[in-house]
């Protein structure tokens, strides 16, 4: 089913039409003449961002279509790719302590470069010059490496050569030839006369036996990390070897590499090491991922007033199938850590209902907030970072904000534990202690709404102070919260109050705690009631109701 989606995502938007061409990372593009001289060094992808106010610029690099050639004849450590490469293989670059084994695999990929670059010269014809002067450039090849070194390039990064201007990688000669080398990589006619191609349905005779990388998966290897792979005995029942336990097509093969490639490109990150990738299926324009993550207060206000504003615009949805895809990479593998096909109506939905499951009301007692952004509900419940986290527990939020479903039972107690800790921790340490509780209550009041063990009492929750709520463990921390009102009239700002010492054990072990403690309050009720009469009789009748 996911391979079917990816496919048809790739054909929708004219990817791995070219099985022979892929996206590939460049950083530096080297410029020469008609003749070959080398002229300078540009740097491709400069991306510039503006943080506390001050632009600044990271060279992160430009994805450009290139000639590709299968990881798995790259792992040999004998062959180099075609035109685009790193700049240790092209240019032979490397650092003086290198051991003799890697240098020795180094020239051989050099050479194997350029003797590829001679054979697409020889097999030219109307761009034979450009491949000359490309050739005519290796006697400028120590003049290019110092070049770099200047401008802090690293020899692991790629570079591609352009002559006059001119990218060889778009030059019709680059093109036929790499379609004609390429038809070595097409493995012989399989023994099967027929199978099933997994991403169409339609019967094949010779299925991909190897798939290509998906690059950029976070966790994966840098080299790039495999969507289709079989190399276990386990899975290799009935002859399936290699990758025909999931039979795909050449062509399909391709295109379901590409569009996983440009949909990670795009993709969100969710820590601590995964990637959210969503589409449609006709091509309608629709970010959740925005709308959860920065909850921007006009776009939440929007999104929950939709239904009663009477704007027919704002409930005219274009309806289509919405489709997400969590990955992670596990050494050489990726990891489908989630799938999920709706609908774009359906998933407004649920984050509409998301947004109000978690309104609550703001430390000031007055006003309410629904617009809390995703990594600061998840902020509020870990010490330093997200690496604290259950790895798979962000995923469950994030889906759970954009299905409507459970939210698991971990972030429940996990908000419980953090709340207990907060309370030895003042605001002069964290500032944003207020916030924090208000974002724990938030998801307190989410998980509580979507349990289904007492769902009569949680469908009733407010967002605000319940004076009807009859449930006990509602009104023991309603009690809590007045005895230590109680104290604090009594005696002032004491360091560790009643919720400091109390809390832990009042939430567990409530009937060998609240004596205790209501003994205390009876005392600071009697200090109270001599200074401050009016407020020990409304704490009095507080506490009575």
């Amino acid at each position: 089913m996911i391979l079917q989606r990816l496919v048809e995502y790739a054909e929708r938007n004219n990817l791995g039409a070219d099985q022979t061409y892929s996206d590939k990372k460049i950083y530096w593009q080297v410029e020469l003449d008609a003749e070959g001289n080398f002229l300078g060094i540009v740097p491709r992808g400069i991306e510039e961002k503006i943080i506390k106010g001050q632009s600044k610029t990271r060279h992160v690099g430009e994805n450009i279509p290139a000639p590709y050639t299968p990881q798995n004849l790259m792992q040999g450590g004998k062959k180099a790719h075609f035109i685009v490469d790193s700049a240790e293989r092209i240019l032979f670059w490397y650092e003086p302590d290198i051991n003799s084994q890697k240098l020795s695999k180094l020239k051989t990929q050099h050479e194997y470069y350029w003797d590829l670059i001679t054979k697409c010269r020889d097999n030219a014809a109307e761009n034979k010059k450009q491949f000359e002067a490309l050739l005519a450039a290796k006697k400028d090849l120590a003049t290019i490496i110092q070049a770099l070194k200047k401008q802090k390039a690293k020899p692991n990064q790629n570079i591609v050569f352009a002559v006059d201007s001119v990218l060889l990688t778009s030059l019709p000669d680059t093109k036929k030839y790499w379609a004609k080398h390429s038809r070595q990589f097409v493995p012989p006619e399989n023994i099967r006369t027929s199978c099933l191609d997994l991403s169409s349905g339609m019967p094949i005779s010779n299925p991909k036996t190897s798939h290509g990388k998906i690059k950029r998966v976070p966790g994966g290897n840098p080299s790039g990390t495999s969507f289709v792979a079989n190399d276990k005995a386990a899975f290799q029942s009935f002859g399936l070897e290699n990758a025909l336990n999931a039979p795909v097509s050449t062509a399909n093969e391709a295109k379901y590499r590409e569009a996983l490639n440009m949909l990670i490109q795009n993709g969100e990150h969710i820590p601590p090491e995964a990637i959210a990738c969503f589409w449609t299926r006709r091509g309608v324009q629709y970010d959740p991922w925005s709308t959860i993550k920065e909850a921007a207060e006009e776009d939440v206000r929007s999104l929950l007033g939709s239904p009663l504003s009477g704007d027919k615009s704002a409930t005219n949805i274009p309806e289509d199938e919405f489709y997400t895809i969590v990955l992670s990479g596990v050494g050489g593998r990726v990891m489908v850590r989630d799938w999920m096909e709706t609908t774009v109506t359906k998933t407004k939905e649920s984050l509409r209902k998301w947004f109000k499951d978690i309104t609550i009301i703001q430390p000031d007692g007055l006003s309410y907030k629904s617009n809390h952004k995703l990594f600061a509900l998840l902020g509020s419940i870990v010490r330093e970072k997200f690496d604290e986290l259950p790895p798979q527990l962000p995923i469950q939020i994030f889906q759970a904000a954009l299905n409507g479903k459970q939210i698991p039972s971990t972030l429940l107690s996990l908000t419980v534990k953090r709340a207990s800790m907060s309370v030895y921790v003042s605001k002069e340490d964290d500032p944003d202690k207020s916030g924090k509780e208000m974002r724990r209550a938030a998801i307190m009041r989410l998980c509580l709404l979507r349990s289904q063990s007492n769902q009569e009492v949680n469908s009733k929750m407010q967002e605000k102070l319940d004076k009807e709520q009859k449930d006990p463990a509602y009104l023991c921390g309603r009690l809590l919260a007045m005895l230590d009102r109680v104290q604090h009239l009594a005696l002032g700002d004491v360091g560790a109050g009643v919720i400091e010492r109390m809390y832990g054990a009042a939430s567990t072990t409530p009937a060998l705690v609240y004596g205790r403690i209501f003994k205390n309050a009876q005392n600071h009720l009697s200090k109270v009631s001599k200074e401050k009469p009016g407020a020990a009789v409304n704490m009095e009748k507080d506490i009575e109701e």
